[in-house]
C-alpha cells in the first residue's frame, strides 16, 4: 500500500507538509494513516497527487469513506476522477455523494478572518472588538468596559453576523449542483440515482461555532434568526421559532436564495450532508458529526435512516423533523476489518 504521506514530496499544501514534518502533529498523521489504510483500496487513481495539493478537500473525501465503511456499506469511486467522487453501492444502483470543502472566498462579501480583528484586552484574553483608547467616554448598550493593569479599553461588542458563511455554503453548493447536471449529461449518473452533496464548512472562519439549529439547516429552509415567546411574570419560554430569511442580497446586489430546499427547483439534489471535521478536529465516534438534511422536494429522495449516524433533518406533514442516531451506529476507522 502507498503511504498517504510521502516524505520526498515538495507538496505545495502547507498543511500536509506540516502534518507529515512536524512531530507535534504526529497524533493528527497518525489518524490520517489509519483512515487512509480503510481508505485506499477504493480511491481514485489521482489521490496521492491531489491530497499533496489539496489536503483538507481529499482528507474530508477519505473521512466521508470511512464513515460509509464503517456503517457497513460498500463503496468506489468515479473511473478517471470523471464523475461523483463517491458512490454507496446498492441492489437497485448507485447513491451518488459529492464532497466538496468550502473556503472562506475572497470576495466583498466574504467572511472576516477573527484574527485581523483579535485584540489582546489583558495577558492571555483577546477578543473580535473594537477598541477606542481613552476612559472618558460614556459606555453604551452595546459596548463593555474591561480594566486590567492600569489599561483601560473601551469595545463594542457586536452580533455574530452568520451571513457570510450561508454565502459561502451556496456557492458550494451551487457549483455541485451544476456538476450533477453536467453529469446526468454525460450518463455518468443516471437519471435514477440519488445524489447527495457532501458539504464540509471547516475552512470557513468561525463555521465550528454552533448553534442549536445547525446553520446549514437554516440555509435551506429559509430560517433566520432564533426567536422565543417568554412569559413575564414566569420569564419561562413558551414558544420558540425563527425569522424567515428567504434570500440574502450580496453587495453586488445579486440575491442568494437561502430556501432552495422549499420548492423544486434542485429536485436532482437528494440531500445535503455537512461537516466541520477537518485532520485536528474529529469526533470520537466517526461520523456523530454529521448533520444529513434531505430534500423533500427531490426526484430521487434519500430514504430516511439510511446513513444511521450523526443527526437527520426531514420534513414530515409540513414540519421539520430531526432524528439524533445513538452514537454506536458506527465503528472507529481502526476497528474496521478486524475480528
Amino acid at each position: 500500500m502507498p503511504d498517504l504521506f510521502d516524505p520526498y514530496a515538495m507538496a505545495p499544501d502547507q498543511v500536509y507538509t506540516n502534518i507529515r514534518d512536524l512531530a507535534k502533529y504526529a497524533p493528527y498523521k497518525a489518524h490520517a494513516e489509519m483512515l487512509w489504510k480503510n481508505f485506499e483500496p477504493h480511491a481514485d487513481a489521482d489521490f496521492l497527487g491531489e491530497v499533496q495539493r489539496a489536503f483538507h478537500q481529499r482528507f474530508w473525501e477519505m473521512y466521508l469513506g470511512n464513515v460509509l465503511l464503517s456503517l457497513g456499506h460498500e463503496i468506489g469511486s468515479s473511473q478517471k476522477n470523471h464523475g461523483p467522487d463517491l458512490y454507496v453501492s446498492r441492489k437497485d444502483g448507485k447513491i451518488w455523494m459529492e464532497a466538496v470543502a468550502a473556503n472562506r472566498g475572497n470576495g466583498v462579501d466574504a467572511p472576516a478572518d477573527p484574527y485581523e480583528r483579535m485584540v489582546e484586552v489583558m495577558p492571555g484574553f483577546r477578543i473580535d472588538a473594537d477598541v477606542i483608547d481613552g476612559d472618558d467616554a460614556s459606555i453604551g448598550d452595546e459596548e463593555l468596559m474591561i480594566t486590567s493593569s492600569g489599561v483601560r479599553c473601551r469595545i463594542a461588542v457586536r452580533g455574530f453576523n452568520e451571513e457570510p458563511i450561508l454565502l459561502r455554503y451556496h456557492t458550494a453548493i451551487d457549483a455541485k449542483f451544476k456538476k450533477h447536471g453536467k453529469y446526468l449529461e454525460d450518463k455518468r449518473v443516471m437519471a435514477s440515482d440519488p445524489y447527495v452533496i457532501a458539504l464540509n464548512g471547516a475552512g470557513i472562519p468561525l463555521d465550528m461555532m454552533k448553534d442549536e439549529t445547525p446553520r446549514i439547516v437554516k440555509a435551506l429552509f429559509g430560517l433566520g434568526d432564533d426567536q422565543f415567546s417568554v412569559d413575564v411574570s414566569t420569564l419561562e419560554v413558551t414558544e420558540a421559532t425563527f425569522s424567515i430569511r428567504r434570500d440574502i442580497t450580496k453587495k453586488s446586489g445579486y440575491s442568494v436564495a437561502m430556501d432552495i430546499f422549499n420548492d423544486d427547483s434542485h429536485e436532482g439534489v437528494s440531500a445535503i450532508l455537512y461537516s466541520t471535521v477537518n485532520v485536528a478536529n474529529y469526533p470520537k465516534q466517526i461520523g456523530a458529526d454529521f448533520v444529513l438534511v434531505h430534500n423533500p422536494y427531490a426526484k430521487n429522495p434519500l430514504p430516511c435512516g439510511y446513513f444511521k449516524v450523526g443527526t437527520e433533518y426531514f420534513v414530515s406533514e409540513a414540519d421539520l423533523k430531526i432524528v439524533k442516531h445513538a452514537d454506536v451506529g458506527a465503528e472507529e476507522p481502526s476497528q474496521l476489518g478486524q475480528s
